[in-house]
């Protein structure tokens, strides 16, 4: 019986950096709305910046990983190419923006990441259960 382990790994990278991500963007809300004198409000941009730049590295693999080992998953992988992209506007969004202004976009754009991470979590689950099932309906033949 085969066994995809790296997608347990990649499964599991995606969701701390998905963590971090969500829980980095509630801290940054507060931050930007309390406007705490005693906050580094650059490190903050620097931490965050560091947690979209491992979500995108993630995604990648992610997608590198299911395009060249299984080519029965099309929508899945525009769906992919997707979030890829729209974490790179945010990204660039985000260095371009000092503003505090921005905390009103960060509070839009908290259930929308939210949504968008339970969904690509949810279908690269689904998508191991199907690999996995895959991988043992060979070896139950034999």
């Amino acid at each position: 019986m085969v066994v995809r382990a790296y997608l347990n790994t990649l499964l599991n990278m995606v969701i701390v950096a998905s963590t971090l991500w969500v829980w980095g963007r509630f801290y940054s809300v507060s931050i930007l709305i309390d406007d705490s004198p005693h906050v580094n409000v650059k490190l903050v941009r620097f931490l965050m910046i560091c947690v979209i730049l491992l979500n995108i590295n993630g995604n990648i693999a992610k997608f590198l990983a299911r395009y060249w080992l299984s080519y029965a998953f099309q929508l899945y992988v525009f769906l992919q190419i997707l979030v890829i992209i729209c974490e790179i506007v945010i990204l660039i969004i985000f260095v371009a923006v000092v503003r505090k202004a921005v905390a009103i976009s960060f509070l839009i754009d908290i259930p929308f990441i939210s949504l968008t991470i339970a969904v690509i979590e949810f279908t690269a689950f689904g998508i191991h259960r199907i690999l996995e099932v895959r991988d043992r309906e060979p070896s139950k033949k034999d």
